[in-house]
Parts: structure tokens; C-alpha cells; sequence
């Protein structure tokens, strides 16, 4: 597992109070990583019509072909930035579940359950396709048809630099926002979740324990109830290495 155990430590055993400025960090390291991608999306696949010879055409012709070629340009582009705006959607929600499982769930002291329902899953889309309209409203961010981007001064606030610290040594500090910290271990936690469904079920548990050891004021009682899910959760990974053990003799 490459998860940062001191960035757990920092940012999900206490909570995060800047929700807002974090969900829209988030969003700008999504579409960083979909631009590093190959894209699957090109304007001739949207266009449905055949360049032809004009060269025998009227004046006329010309012109209502000439229209109809960018009217059929115009529509393609909009399809193509209707397909980078679901493909936003989806990578987005797909990492929003586990800001969700992490970090909101366990703002609720009632909260022991790390599940993800349908009806869950489709508020979390709606508030993501809320963070994209409002950054769009609010220009932060614009959709082309080549891709969605941010503008300069957002690029500027969330891209990871380097800094002359001193101009006599040349020493050079190396800076990341702090939202990039974050959505570098959810995506970790997103690979764990596929690849060790146990260790990442162990992983949420000690989380949410210290959630509520660090809460304030702190409810004994919650605390009580998670170390109990956790003794239960012991028990049964336990249980299942022994009954592997013996499978594989």
C-alpha cells in the first residue's frame, strides 16, 4: 500500500474544515490526470457529413454548402465537449465516493457504516455536476471541444512548483497544494479498494476511530462503538487467515 501514513495523520484524522476549496481541488487534479490520457474523443467522429468537390458549384451552392458544413462542425463540437463533460462526471464521482467514505462520513459520529448506496451514489453526481457548474459560472473553469480547462490563475493556484528558498545556495523548495495531498491518497484508497478489500476495510476503521478519539468534544460512546466494529472486524480477518491457512496445506 502506498498510502502516506503522516498525510492520513494530517488530514484524515481530524477532518477538513475548507470542504469547498478541497472538492474543487479535487476536480482540478481529475481533469489534470484525463489530460495526461490519450483521448478517444476526435471532431471527425461527430461529424456526420462528406467533404465534396465545390469546384462546379454556384455562387449560391457554394454558400448553403459552405452553412452546412459549419452548422455540422458547430454540432460536432458540442458533442465533444458534451462527451469531456461525462467524462468529467465519471472520474470525478468514481474518486468523490472515497472524499465521501473518508472524510464526510466520518463528520457524522453517528455514521459506522462505510457503505455506498445507489440513491448515496447519485447525490454524490449531482453534487459533483454542482461543483462544475458553479466553477463554470463563476469562470474558473471553460469546456472547448479539445477538453475542459482551468484558467491561468487557477493553474497557477493548484499546480505543484518548485520556489528558490535561497538565492544563495540555490536551495529550491518543492510546493504542492494541500488539496493535491489529499487526492493523492484517494486515489491510493481507490486502487486499495480493488486490490485488498480487506486492508482497505481495516484502513476506513482506523480512520474513523481517530476521527472520533480526536472529535471535540469527544463522545466516549462512539469511541467505544468503533473500537467494538474494529474487534469484530479483527475477529473475522482472524478467522478467514485460518481458514486459508488450513485451504492452502
Amino acid at each position: 500500500m502506498n498510502i502516506d501514513k503522516n498525510l492520513l495523520k494530517q488530514y484524515f484524522y481530524y477532518g477538513i474544515i475548507n470542504k469547498q476549496e478541497l472538492e474543487e481541488g479535487l476536480l482540478f487534479y481529475i481533469l489534470s490526470k484525463i489530460h495526461k490520457e490519450p483521448s478517444a474523443i476526435s471532431e471527425k467522429d461527430y461529424i456526420n457529413y462528406k467533404e465534396i468537390p465545390t469546384k462546379n458549384f454556384t455562387k449560391e451552392e457554394k454558400e448553403q454548402y459552405y452553412a452546412k458544413c459549419r452548422q455540422a462542425e458547430q454540432i460536432a463540437q458540442e458533442k465533444m465537449k458534451t462527451e469531456h463533460m461525462k467524462k468529467l462526471i465519471q472520474e470525478a464521482t468514481s474518486l468523490y465516493k472515497q472524499y465521501y467514505r473518508f472524510i464526510v462520513f466520518p463528520d457524522n459520529k453517528e455514521n459506522y457504516n462505510m457503505e455506498i448506496t445507489e440513491e448515496m451514489l447519485k447525490q454524490i453526481k449531482i453534487k459533483v455536476e454542482e461543483n462544475i457548474e458553479k466553477l463554470r459560472q463563476n469562470g474558473k473553469i471553460t469546456v472547448f471541444p479539445a477538453g475542459i480547462y482551468f484558467n491561468r490563475e487557477q493553474e497557477e493556484f493548484y499546480n505543484e512548483k518548485w520556489n528558490l528558498e535561497d538565492i544563495k545556495t540555490y536551495k529550491m523548495n518543492h510546493y504542492k497544494n494541500w488539496t493535491q495531498y489529499i487526492y493523492e491518497v484517494l486515489v491510493e484508497l481507490k486502487k486499495l479498494e480493488s486490490e485488498d478489500i480487506k486492508k482497505y476495510q481495516e484502513t476506513w476503521i482506523d480512520v474513523r476511530l481517530k476521527r472520533a478519539e480526536n472529535r471535540t468534544p469527544k463522545d466516549d460512546i462512539e469511541v467505544r462503538n468503533i473500537q467494538t466494529l474494529q474487534t469484530i472486524f479483527e475477529k473475522k480477518k482472524e478467522a478467514y487467515n485460518e481458514q486459508k491457512d488450513r485451504s492452502e496445506r
